[in-house]
């Protein structure tokens, strides 16, 4: 999809540095060569996903736990930088490094009261959802519900993005 604008470039580790317009055109370009379609999450789907049928603040519970999750400074003992891709134990629905490995663009702009408006909420606005917190960050902003507004424009070397694939004749 062409060069890797991490600024910790690593083919283990998730790919950050980019910005929201960057993830929009790698899932355009994924959906053009895999023949399905590719998008990020909106910020609903990204929660469902974080939380895995839990209510708690994090997906295995009240607070982190050693193992579940990424955040000041790389848990896995890394060093300053993201964490191995799989380094964190899978929530139920067996997803891997939802809790603080890497800030991750969702599809939405911001709206303060996103959940009372969605799906009302428009995909285009001066600012863009970012879900999931950092290892640059404390565990408050990996919590489930943790999430920050930033231009689509920005890149950080703590922010990326997961995509999704919608199944034929599923509607959203």
């Amino acid at each position: 999809m062409g060069s890797n604008p991490s600024a910790h470039p690593n083919l283990d580790r998730p790919v950050e540095n980019v910005s929201w317009f960057d993830a929009v055109e790698f899932c355009h370009r994924l959906s053009e060569r895999e023949g399905s379609r590719y998008r990020l999450p909106t910020e609903a789907e990204w929660e469902y996903a974080c939380r895995a049928g839990g209510t708690t603040a994090y997906a295995a519970g009240k607070k982190l736990s050693p193992g579940s999750a990424a955040v000041q400074g790389s848990l896995a003992g890394e060093g300053p930088a993201p964490s191995r891709v799989g380094s964190y134990a899978a929530n139920a629905y067996n997803v891997h490094d939802m809790h603080g490995n890497i800030w991750e663009w969702c599809q939405d702009r911001w709206d303060k009261n996103y959940y009372r408006n969605a799906p009302a909420v428009a995909a285009t606005g001066s600012l863009k959802m970012i879900r999931g917190g950092s290892w640059r960050d404390g565990a408050e902003s990996a919590r489930s519900a943790s999430r920050r507004k930033l231009h689509p424009n920005l890149k950080r070397d703590d922010g990326g993005f997961r995509v999704v694939r919608e199944e034929e004749g599923v509607k959203n």
